[in-house]
């Protein structure tokens, strides 16, 4: 029976990260809840870790082909200033705009952060706010390319993601709002927010690389690792084929329903 518990809590936390790190539905939040309501100790910054690198991969398998276009074209863009290559490189520059917000407020405010973790009500009412945020983008009009996008749109989408620090808010969710806010497109929309994922998760495993460390049954944690990958990769699938279909404030009315349970049942 404690075997089946503990199979249990490995699932439960890959599917939280496979989902909720790639839907704009906060997935610290939910692993906030989740391990309040259902008593799961998530086994530290090991696990944590390795199921971050899961949706890394998962990332870099669903992205790829984009990924090798965007290094070869800044480079070609950057050294022999090819025309055509214009926009990789106006992506791989505004990416690294938008990470100096990011970066800062992650520096100074994380142990700030940790204050929210221990309080399940603010992750509702964080909750709610994302919804909210959601919901007022629902019918923005999105018509410039990243070509378009000067500096100042590129430091507003990094603080966008700077709010997606926050347990209840997600960072899919607040970048794409802020994105949608600066009238990019859904398509560069949807590819600037996901290719962000690739600095933000890699400098996490790194920062948090000293502190590894893992006890756990080794067939539990593959189990993880591999349902992590998998949902992972759906989930860009899915979140894909939302934003093409302009549904992305249907995850806004998840928000409210659970952001107002959590609430309700913390008072």
């Amino acid at each position: 029976m404690d075997k089946l518990i503990e199979l249990f809590k490995y699932i439960i936390l890959a599917i939280v990260q496979g989902v909720g790190e790639i839907l704009p539905i906060s997935s610290s939040g939910h692993l906030v809840l989740v391990s309040k309501l259902l008593g799961i100790d998530s086994e530290g910054v090991g696990l944590e870790l390795l199921l971050h690198l899961a949706s890394l991969l998962a990332l870099f398998l669903f992205y790829r082909k984009v990924l090798f276009s965007l290094i070869k074209g800044f480079f070609l863009y950057s050294f022999k200033k090819k025309k055509e290559y214009i926009k990789d490189f106006k992506y791989v520059m505004g990416m690294m705009i938008s990470l100096v917000p990011t970066c800062l407020c992650g520096f100074f405010l994380n142990d700030y952060l940790d204050y929210f973790i221990s309080y399940p009500i603010m992750v509702g009412v964080f909750l709610i706010f994302n919804g909210v945020n959601l919901y007022l983008v629902r019918k923005s009009e999105n018509y410039k390319s990243v070509e378009d996008l000067r500096v100042g749109s590129f430091f507003k989408i990094g603080l966008g993601q700077c709010l997606g620090l926050i347990p209840g808010v997600s960072r899919s969710g607040s970048t794409l709002a802020m994105c949608y806010r600066e009238k990019l497109n859904k398509e560069d929309s949807s590819k600037f927010t996901f290719l962000m994922l690739f600095p933000l998760v890699i400098g996490s495993i790194l920062l948090n690389l000293g502190e590894f460390s893992f006890e756990g049954n080794v067939t539990l944690l593959m189990i993880s690792f591999i349902l992590t990958f998998l949902i992972t990769y759906g989930s860009l699938f899915f979140l894909s084929k939302i934003i093409n279909s302009n549904k992305l404030h249907y995850f806004a009315y998840y928000c409210f329903i659970v952001g107002i349970m959590v609430m309700v049942i913390s008072l």
